[in-house]
């Protein structure tokens, strides 16, 4: 059966930027990389859920918010992370950018696997969206939690078909997703 993959605000400001927390963005991109690079035959697309904020965007701190800007609209915070781009133009794998679950194109022969950063927001709500439709899944490693909440934890282990677990990295299979950093 083909997969989707849908990665959640893989955006630099949740990986590397303003929203991104002891490096644990870059963790879970690299976990995402070995596994798109592991099941690059059964993957049929991969869709970016993406945010998109205007300067003037009330969450932010210097608007009376409470959190600092980021993904605003044509700055680089806002793009997707680019080793992820790298890797799915050298396999050849499809992929979409959306805002919105609603407009995402999906086959209804496909599982989804659902992985990204933001696990306590964006990727519970894909999962929400998505589990009574799909088969849907969660590459754990592949999800950047901003705080601890085992209560989530349990609702997203009751709420997906299955959960997908990489093993250590295999130096000789995973090569190929480390020389293209």
């Amino acid at each position: 059966m083909k997969k989707t993959l849908i990665l959640c605000d893989c955006q630099l400001d949740f990986v590397t930027g303003s929203m991104s927390v002891k490096k644990k963005g870059k963790e879970a991109v690299e976990r995402t990389k070995i596994f798109i690079n592991r099941n690059k035959e059964d993957i049929d697309k991969i869709i970016f859920k993406v945010v998109i904020n205007q300067q003037d965007c009330p969450l932010f701190k210097r608007n009376g918010g409470e959190y600092p800007s980021f993904c605003v609209e044509w700055t680089p915070g806002c793009c997707i992370e680019p080793t992820i781009l790298k890797l799915l133009v050298r396999l050849n794998i499809p992929y979409e950018i959306n805002t919105d679950f609603c407009e995402m194109n999906i086959s209804e022969e496909s599982e989804v696997i659902v992985a990204g950063m933001n696990g306590n927001t964006t990727v519970k709500e894909c999962i929400e969206h998505f589990w009574n439709v799909y088969e849907t899944f969660l590459l754990w490693p592949g999800v950047w939690f901003p705080y601890h909440d085992e209560k989530l934890f349990k609702w997203l282990r009751d709420h997906s078909q299955g959960i997908f677990e990489i093993p250590k990295r295999n130096v000789k299979t995973d090569l190929f997703v480390q020389r293209i950093k």
